[in-house]
């Protein structure tokens, strides 16, 4: 048995070992992405809710302009009713972006918990690997080999 096979077997190792360290870090960066992605949806989103509330509220004061009416009763109800299903819509934009990002969350700590896992048991097995080794390097010196 030659003197490269614990050098091969500890490259070996650190070569996976550093394999899932890099897998960490692109979980990491993924789920970094993934936040930043969702953010800017979720303003656009908002941008885009905000124009559509500020078109209909704008059309609702132009209608009663044009009627001559005083801007009381019935309209001013119909426009907190609008006002206070915009700000519902908000919130479960809000719900809606929690649940994205704890899910995102939770899955990249699963990811990262196996990527832990799969390290550790490489060491392991090369911990093992280098007991076998040694234990065989003494069976073969007992016999001549």
């Amino acid at each position: 048995m030659g003197w490269f096979m614990p050098v091969m077997m500890a490259a070996s190792t650190a070569l996976t070992v550093m394999g899932h360290r890099q897998n960490i870090k692109n979980i990491k960066t993924n789920l970094a992405w993934k936040n930043y992605e969702r953010k800017v949806n979720d303003l656009h989103t908002r941008a885009k809710m905000a124009k559509k509330q500020a078109k209909l509220m704008s059309e609702q004061r132009a209608r009663v302009g044009a009627s001559g009416v005083t801007f009381t009763g019935s309209p001013i109800i119909l426009a907190n009713a609008d006002w206070q299903s915009y700000k519902e819509d908000l919130l479960w934009e809000d719900h809606k972006m929690f649940i994205a990002g704890m899910t995102d969350e939770n899955e990249a700590t699963s990811l990262i918990a196996s990527e832990y896992y799969k390290a550790g048991s490489t060491i392991l097995n090369a911990g093992i690997g280098w007991q076998n080794y040694q234990t065989n390097k003494k069976i073969a010196e007992k016999m001549g080999v």
